[in-house]
């Protein structure tokens, strides 16, 4: 399955768990924090730009 079926389904599949229809572009966000957040090097990066200022 591409990322983009994946991400379509996405808002049937919230529906039947949680029973909340949300659209794509509110659910992605929160996605990309979550991933981004986990993702060390790009916090430590992050960290790095943060001090230079």
């Amino acid at each position: 399955m591409l990322v983009l079926d994946q991400v379509d389904s996405l808002p049937k599949s919230r529906a039947a768990t949680y029973g909340v229809a949300e659209p794509v572009a509110e659910l992605v966000p929160a996605m990309l924090q979550a991933f981004l957040e986990s993702d060390r090097a790009f916090m430590r990066g992050q960290a790095a730009r943060e001090r230079g200022r």
